[in-house]
């Protein structure tokens, strides 16, 4: 906002993410000073932008709903699911680029499933198309929306919506060219200027050299869950379980915090994070763990085996 222009992505370390959140953030921003606004109020603002992407990216999922024949209990538990889901909660308080990318993955689901309605009418793929190339823009993630897309051009060709092996080809070039391409352009650009097709900082600061490990290599087969309603944070032992590793992060522990703001021993937490920075040794089991964050931690563990 200061320099009219999106920072180098090695001037910091999470300079690398891509552009357009920035943009969106820095238009709106400029426009709220030029308002009469103050900076802090100003960065409220943003942030309260950011929740608006996940409360619309809750409509656009009702939408997608509404587009398969569901019951009404199965509609129920599947979009509860999504409004109650603690990573959603926890990044739409975030001024982060998450919620964007979550709501530009939903509508690009959402027109890939209308332009299968209407057989892949040009219009729509067009619509489609450049939608895509907003979200793949938005967050590296979001890339997995063009293979997603793929997919689905491809289950349309199986099931005959598309006809012949040529409306196939033109298609997938109607929807899949202009993201591709400004995406190749973006790439090669990094190489240039980064050495590097998409540029991640770990060069600043690498996560996987300062996060704790377990003396075990990784296990894609060791999943206690049962362990955590016991110790409902990771601790050496379980850093070996790919799952618990991926789902403590996701759901209750090392990415929401929602455990610390329920437990009043402050001084253990602050030890504890850092000790998964790296910082310090683990501080031992969390003696004043209450009932009301054993029953949060246990009926979250349980929301997300559902």
């Amino acid at each position: 906002m200061e320099r009219g222009a999106i920072p180098a992505k090695d001037a910091c370390f999470q300079c690398y993410h891509p552009p357009v959140f920035y943009w969106i953030s820095a238009i709106i921003g400029k426009m709220a000073l030029a308002g009469g606004m103050t900076p802090p109020h100003m960065m409220k603002l943003l942030q309260f932008v950011c929740c608006f992407y996940g409360i619309a990216t809750l409509g656009v999922c009702y939408v997608i709903l509404r587009k398969f024949p569901l019951s009404a209990f199965s509609s129920a538990i599947a979009f509860g699911a999504i409004c109650f889901l603690p990573r959603h909660i926890y990044m739409s308080a975030m001024n982060s680029n998450d919620t964007i990318s979550y709501l530009c993955v939903a509508i690009s689901i959402y027109l890939s499933i209308v332009a299968f309605e209407r057989r892949l009418a040009r219009l729509g793929l067009a619509l489609l198309s450049i939608v895509l190339t907003v979200t793949v823009f938005t967050k590296y993630t979001a890339f997995a929306v063009l293979p997603a897309v793929l997919a689905g051009v491809l289950w349309a060709y199986h099931v005959r919506l598309v006809v012949s092996r040529k409306q196939l080809w033109l298609s997938l070039l109607a929807v899949l060219v202009l993201p591709l391409s400004v995406l190749g352009g973006y790439m090669a650009a990094n190489v240039k200027h980064y050495h590097t097709p998409l540029p991640w900082n770990v060069s600043l600061y690498d996560p996987s050299v300062h996060r704790p490990r377990d003396p075990e290599p990784i296990s894609f087969v060791s999943f206690k869950p049962w362990e955590d309603v016991v110790m409902p944070m990771l601790a050496p032992g379980k850093l070996h379980s790919f799952w618990t590793m991926l789902y403590s992060g996701m759901w209750f522990d090392t990415e929401p915090y929602f455990l610390s703001f329920l437990d009043a021993n402050g001084d253990w937490w602050q030890h504890y994070y850092s000790w998964y920075r790296g910082e310090e040794p683990f501080p031992g089991k969390n003696p004043s763990l209450s009932r009301v964050t054993m029953f949060s931690a246990a009926g979250l563990i349980l929301l997300g085996l559902v």
